[in-house]
């Protein structure tokens, strides 16, 4: 399989989820212009409480991916699942690190 051959495929697979992926990005976009103004300082109790979020929306996506592709999570039994499913979770984290990074950080 060429490299555009493979690049159309995965252009149809994301077709239908393209509004969804600009919406994302609208919300950080638009996050990130609201907390611009805020002047960062280190806090640690601000720290974990963003790492904890991010890591629990990563957590409730991971478990929640199967669903929403009409599947069940007894059905990921191979590895290339499981690295699939463990990608989500990862993805889903460091987006809502990004996306709550500017929200939290103090004034």
């Amino acid at each position: 399989m060429t490299l555009q051959a493979i690049l159309v495929v995965m252009l149809y697979s994301v077709q239908p989820y393209l509004w969804l992926l600009v919406l994302l990005l609208l919300a950080l976009g638009l996050t990130w212009g609201l907390g611009w103004s805020r002047r960062w300082t280190r806090n640690g109790a601000v720290g974990r409480l963003l790492l904890l979020l991010a890591l629990a929306i990563g957590l409730v996506a991971a478990l929640l991916a199967p669903a929403l592709t009409g599947s069940r999570l007894a059905y990921v039994a191979t590895a290339a699942d499981w690295v699939a499913l463990i990608g989500v979770g990862i993805g889903a984290a460091l987006y809502g690190y990004l996306l709550l990074f500017p929200l939290l950080r103090q004034r």
